[in-house]
């Protein structure tokens, strides 16, 4: 394997990290969104 495809696999990778990890804090956010006003009417 030549050292540009090996940067570029590096990279893909590095990208596909980064979207996963985004993707968990959207969702943790937006599930944590959906469920915090009923946590709080709970509460109340």
């Amino acid at each position: 394997m030549n050292q540009h495809a090996d940067s570029r696999k590096k990279k893909f990778l590095a990208i596909r990290k980064v979207a996963k990890i985004t993707g968990a804090v959207c969702f943790l956010s937006h599930t944590g969104f959906m469920t915090q006003p009923k946590m709080e009417a709970l509460n109340a």
